[in-house]
C-alpha cells in the first residue's frame, strides 16, 4: 500500500519571538488528519488552528480514505524567551546582566537540532524524528534512527548522539547543506547517511575552566585546511523533546559511506576501520595495507601517504597525547581494491589537545 501524502503546515519549523496561529491540514478532502502537541505519536483528530505561544512540538499524520497511512511529520517551534527559563539552563548565567542577553541571542543565531522521541535515547538504536533548523531559514525534517555514542563519556550527563538515516525509517540518505560550502579545505558533501551530534566534552572533565568546545572541531578543520578528507563540523543547539540539551558539534560520520560520497563509487567498494578493527567492508584492503607496512614503494597502492604524513604531523603539533594511542581513538577508511585512492586516517577523539606545554 502506498503511503499517504504529507500533512500541510501553514508555518514551517523555526525559531520565533512572537506567538502565531498555526494551521495543519490534510492535502485532500476526505483524508483524516491526526495531530499531537506533546511529542507523542499523532492520535487526536486535527481540527482548527493551533495557537503557538511558546516552544511547541507539533506532529501530524494523514490517513487517506482508502486506509493509506502517511509518514509522521514533526515541526518544532522554538521560543528562546522560554527556553532560557528551562531547568536545564543555569539561572546564574541566563539571569546575568552580562551574559543573559548573549545566551538569548545565540539561541536564535546558531542552528538548532530538535530530536523528538517517545522513549529516552539509549545505546540501542531507536526510531526518532530529527529536525535541523538553520539560522538562515533553511530547515530539514526527517524520520531516522538515533543512539547514544561514546565510551567514557556515556557516564557524563551530557552525551553524544548519532543519527542514522536508513530506508527503514524513511530515507537512506539526506541531502542538505549542513556546513558552509565556502569554508577552507575540501567542500562538504550534501549527502549524509549519518550525523554525529558530539557533546564537545572538553569542557566536562580534566580541562576545567579551560574547556572551550573547540579542540576537536579545530582538529577536524585543520585536517581539511591541509587539503585532506576529514569530517566537516559546525555548532548547533540541541533539543530533545523540546528540552534544551546544550551546544553540540554537528559532524560528518567518517567511514565507508563518507569515502563513497567524496571519492565516488558505491559504499560497498570501501571499508572502514575503528581502532584497528574492520567495522564495514571485506577488510581486504586493510589486510593488504598491513602486509605492506614496511614496504615503502608498495604501500602507496593502499594508503594515501601524504594524507597519513599530515595526519601524523597534525596530532604531534597539537600534542594529542591523552586520547590518541595505537589502540584507541583513531579511524581509517579506504577502498578494498589496490590503487583505488588509498586509505585515509582520522583521529576520532581529540578533546585534550592544544593543552600540554610540550
Amino acid at each position: 500500500m502506498a503511503l499517504a501524502a504529507d500533512p500541510l503546515f501553514s508555518v514551517e519549523r523555526g525559531v520565533f519571538d512572537a506567538p502565531f496561529s498555526l494551521s495543519v491540514s490534510a492535502p485532500s478532502p476526505g483524508d483524516t488528519l491526526l495531530v499531537s502537541t506533546d511529542g507523542s505519536l499523532p492520535s487526536q483528530p486535527g481540527d482548527g488552528a493551533l495557537e503557538i505561544t511558546g516552544t511547541t512540538i507539533v506532529r501530524a499524520q494523514v490517513v487517506e480514505a482508502d486506509g493509506s497511512v502517511g509518514e509522521v511529520v514533526t515541526h518544532t517551534y522554538l521560543f528562546p524567551a522560554d527556553v532560557v527559563t528551562q531547568s536545564t539552563m543555569d539561572a546564574g548565567i541566563t539571569g546575568s546582566g552580562e551574559y543573559g542577553a548573549v545566551v538569548l541571542s545565540t539561541l536564535a543565531e546558531l542552528p538548532s537540532v530538535s530530536i523528538v522521541t517517545p522513549t529516552a535515547i539509549s545505546t540501542t538504536e531507536q526510531a526518532v524524528s530529527a529536525e535541523y533548523i538553520d539560522a538562515e531559514g533553511d530547515d530539514l525534517g526527517v524520520n531516522c534512527g538515533a543512539a547514544l555514542s561514546g565510551t567514557t563519556s556515556l557516564g557524563y550527563p551530557k552525551n553524544s548522539i548519532r543519527l542514522y538515516f536508513r530506508s527503514e525509517y524513511g530515507v537512506p540518505k539526506v541531502e542538505f547543506d549542513f556546513w558552509p560550502l565556502d569554508d577552507p579545505g575540501v567542500a562538504p558533501s550534501r549527502e549524509q547517511d549519518a550525523l554525529s551530534l558530539r557533546s564537545g566534552h572538553d569542557s566536562v572533565f580534566y580541562l576545567g575552566a579551560q574547556g572551550q568546545y573547540v579542540r576537536n572541531a579545530w582538529m577536524d578543520a585543520s585536517q581539511l585546511e591541509m587539503g585532506h578528507l576529514a569530517p566537516h563540523v559546525g555548532f548547533a543547539h540541541l533539543y530533545v523533546n523540546g528540552s534544551y540539551t546544550g551546544l553540540y558539534h554537528v559532524r560528518e560520520r567518517f567511514g565507508a559511506a563518507f569515502m563513497s560520497n567524496y571519492m565516488g563509487g558505491d559504499e560497498e567498494d570501501y571499508e572502514a576501520v575503528n581502532e584497528g578493527n574492520v567495522i564495514s567492508g571485506s577488510g581486504a584492503g586493510w589486510s593488504a595495507l598491513l602486509s605492506h607496512a614496511y614496504d615503502h614503494d608498495g604501500i602507496g597502492a593502499y594508503m594515501e601517504v601524504d594524507h597519513f604524513i599530515d595526519y601524523m604531523l597534525l596530532n604531534f603539533y597539537a600534542g594529542n597525547a591523552w586520547d590518541w594511542y595505537y589502540w584507541h581513538n583513531w579511524m581509517a577508511a579506504g577502498p578494498s581494491a589496490a590503487d583505488g585512492g588509498g586509505f585515509r586516517f582520522y583521529g576520532s577523539d581529540s578533546d585534550i589537545c592544544l593543552y600540554y606545554d610540550w
